[in-house]
């Protein structure tokens, strides 16, 4: 029998959530949102890390466990001012030393790993979270990500634990083989969930799960602080210097974002009025997209200033924000950007992006690719921005208390309390 959504658990649930790290990306920012969410009903939670690359330390929650398999880190980290404190809250998680045949099981089971991490660096993650599970015995493991939802997996029969394990799962299935994988994988996850209708799709689709497994739920994006944290000064020049207007874009600088057809069309864009072009974000293109800026004839008007550690502040000012993705699951930042009030276009990518404007009612959407209709998309959005009460209204339904009260109503499904 189902119960309702506003049901709640009998007795505080211990709940795991397992990442690779937490070093930036949308994902890793929702499962620090999700971690608050639980929180916040009185729930425990402990976050299980496999190495301590920590971009956003601010958004760790206190009352929050923090495990780590691996020190290794980046300089990004180590410079945050807040990463003394971060290490001072580290709990260490110790291996599992399976028996051999355990070993010979794990061994053979690892050749339906799809990360693409060396096989000892999947097998030392899976008894790292194997040690996890057995010294802390968890309610409820939610992994987030490839390596942490294999290493979830494949550690649960390792210690013969019935706790329930959901993935999350962020992105889409698109690669024929690694889906296959994910078929045998998933047969051992209680529930499945997607973040998006899209990626429901996707996993259903290219693994054959079946949709009694498979759940969608709107990632959490907004955090309790939103309000003071759009509020405050962005750390560039260009919001204090009453210049043209700003556009902003957001990500990892890889190809998947496709940020050259941007660039494109932000030099038509230039072509026809005045303005400027920011992309917060970093990764291993930022020399080929300096590159571009430059041959383009734009570099005075474009800015990459790498990762912001208070993006709200930015998209609360910009003038437009404009996705060029090739795919996505559910993008954050177009959500953030509709939350404080920022017209979006985006393209028409699978998945997300027509979910998240509705189908183009409260956005514009163009073909992935076509530097041509982006620029047109936004020029007609700079000249006529949308009704901005329209954007926050839809932006409220992407709440961390909707998130975590369906998350809660599954476990309930689920579980007995």
């Amino acid at each position: 029998m189902n119960r309702s959504a506003s049901a709640r658990p009998a007795q505080p649930l211990r709940i795991a959530f397992p990442v690779s790290s937490l070093h930036g990306g949308g994902a890793e920012r929702v499962v620090l949102a999700l971690a608050r969410g639980f929180l916040a009903r009185g729930h425990q939670v402990d976050l299980l890390l496999f190495d301590m690359r920590v971009h956003y330390p601010e958004w760790i929650p206190e009352q929050a466990r923090l495990f780590v398999a691996d020190e290794t880190t980046d300089d990004a980290t180590k410079q945050h001012p807040a990463y003394d404190d971060l290490r001072r809250r580290i709990i260490r998680v110790h291996p599992y030393h399976p028996k051999w045949r355990d070993m010979l099981r794990l061994a053979r089971a690892l050749k339906w790993n799809l990360s693409s991490l060396p096989t000892w660096d999947k097998f030392n993650k899976t008894r790292r979270m194997a040690g996890y599970i057995e010294s802390e015995q968890p309610d409820i493991i939610l992994p987030s990500l490839s390596s942490a939802t294999v290493a979830a997996l494949l550690a649960k029969p390792l210690v013969a634990a019935r706790l329930p394990v959901i993935p999350i799962v962020h992105s889409l299935m698109k690669r024929k083989r690694r889906a296959v994988k994910y078929r045998k994988l998933f047969a051992d996850a209680t529930r499945v969930v997607a973040v998006s209708d899209g990626v429901a799709d996707s996993v259903r689709r290219e693994t054959g799960l079946a949709a009694n497994k498979l759940v969608t739920i709107y990632n959490p994006v907004i955090p309790p602080e939103f309000e003071h944290l759009k509020s405050q000064r962005p750390d560039h020049p260009w919001f204090a210097d009453n210049g043209p207007p700003v556009i902003l874009a957001c990500g990892r600088l890889k190809q998947v974002k496709d940020f050259p057809v941007l660039l494109n069309a932000f030099a038509r864009v230039l072509q026809l009025r005045p303005c400027r072009l920011l992309i917060l974000g970093e990764g291993p293109l930022r020399a080929s997209l300096e590159d571009l800026a430059r041959r383009l004839g734009v570099q005075d008007k474009v800015s990459l200033p790498g990762w912001a550690d208070n993006p709200f502040a930015f998209m609360s000012r910009a003038a437009l924000f404009a996705l060029s993705s090739r795919s996505e699951g559910l993008p954050t930042a177009l959500i953030e950007a509709l939350a404080c009030g920022c017209p979006c276009v985006s393209t028409d990518c699978p998945s997300g992006p027509a979910e998240i404007l509705q189908d183009g009612a409260i956005g514009t959407l163009v073909p992935v690719g076509d530097p041509a209709a982006l620029a047109d998309a936004m020029l007609r959005t700079l000249t006529h921005p949308p009704d901005k009460q329209k954007l926050l209204t839809r932006a409220e339904f992407f709440s961390i208390e909707r998130a975590v009260g369906k998350y809660e109503n599954l476990i309930l499904n689920l579980t007995a309390f």
